[in-house]
């Protein structure tokens, strides 16, 4: 163990103890704790005008359809600020060809934000891809909220997923206990290993973040800095962070600054800046080489690998799954 992570180790432990003396009630006190409860209705496809005038999903929240008749479920989901009633009549739904199940999930009282439910959108979009679906579009960008409302969020979630597949509609071959716990991010970002490649780093003022660049993408590695404040200003490299947070990849160190647990993967050097030093803006200049042969200044912009089916893909909308994602560095 290096110093560097002796040091974070040190402080996480010297904040946490403070932080919860400091919230020791002086006496015996009733703990309360916000509510947000599911509301899913489920239907045909063939029978959406039934969904679209359900008065209980006149709230803001998500909506998914899925296609069968392939080798894998046909899946989209998506997102209202508004009413989910009104989204679910969308023509989307009957092209090529009616959707064989529908489905409305909201909060039973009204109680999801604009931001809320773009959570709950990229959530439902990444879950259904571990799941094995063929899922239109791209992952959806989220939203960055508060750590708490996240972590609120994500419970509502895991209630929406063992729900629905109670009731044998989605989710059948997800353990429980995977369903609960959530995705951590999109596939391909947490590694397991550290790649070979040329070595940069990067200085912040808790320390060297490190940065290996190898075949096109830019990998962060253990025990660097990262800096995550959870405002709504920090999007992108932020909606991950938040992420990361959650799932434990991130571990907390003092006010904002966290350590890195795993090796994290970016399409850019510019999105790793973001991630270690927590700004809107990250150049990858700000990286510096500290080996003998290598480039003095990481690759500016990352070449995404081209698929080859790119004219068939401008024309058909984009399916997603979790073996195509694997393959793709993340591009913010």
């Amino acid at each position: 163990m290096s110093a560097f992570t002796s040091d974070l180790n040190a402080s996480a432990t010297t904040q946490s103890n403070f932080d919860l003396r400091a919230t020791i009630p002086e006496s015996a006190s009733l703990i309360t704790l916000p509510k947000l409860d599911p509301t899913i209705v489920a239907a045909p496809g063939r029978k959406f005008d039934e969904v679209a005038t359900a008065a209980v999903l006149d709230h803001a929240g998500i909506y998914v359809g899925i296609w069968y008749g392939s080798d894998k479920p046909t899946a989209y989901a998506g997102q209202s600020r508004w009413s989910v009633t009104n989204r679910l009549g969308d023509a989307k739904f009957r092209c090529p060809k009616p959707a064989d199940l529908l489905i409305g999930i909201t909060d039973v009282a009204g109680r999801l934000t604009r931001a809320d439910v773009r959570v709950l959108e990229r959530l439902m979009h990444i879950t259904m891809m571990e799941a094995g679906y063929a899922v239109h579009g791209r992952t959806p960008s989220g939203a960055v909220v508060s750590s708490e409302r996240y972590a609120l969020l994500r419970t509502f979630f895991g209630k929406v997923c063992v729900s629905l597949k109670l009731s044998r509609l989605l989710f059948l071959d997800l353990p429980d206990a995977r369903l609960l716990a959530g995705p951590i991010t999109e596939a391909g970002i947490v590694r397991s290993d550290v790649p070979n490649g040329d070595h940069f780093v990067l200085d912040t003022p808790l320390g060297v973040a490190e940065m290996i660049e190898s075949a096109k993408s830019f990998v962060v590695l253990p025990g660097s800095p990262a800096r995550f404040d959870a405002t709504p200003a920090c999007k992108a490299v932020g909606v991950v962070a938040q992420e990361l947070v959650h799932a434990g990849i991130l571990i907390p160190v003092m006010h904002d600054w966290y350590s890195i647990a795993k090796p994290i993967r970016f399409g850019s050097a510019s999105a790793a800046a973001r991630l270690v030093t927590g700004a809107v803006a990250g150049s990858p200049d700000r990286w510096r080489s500290i080996k003998r042969g290598c480039p003095g200044k990481p690759t500016r912009v990352a070449i995404g690998r081209v698929p080859a089916n790119v004219a068939t893909r401008v024309a058909s909308p984009i399916v997603s799954t979790a073996a195509s994602h694997r393959e793709e560095a993340f591009h913010v």
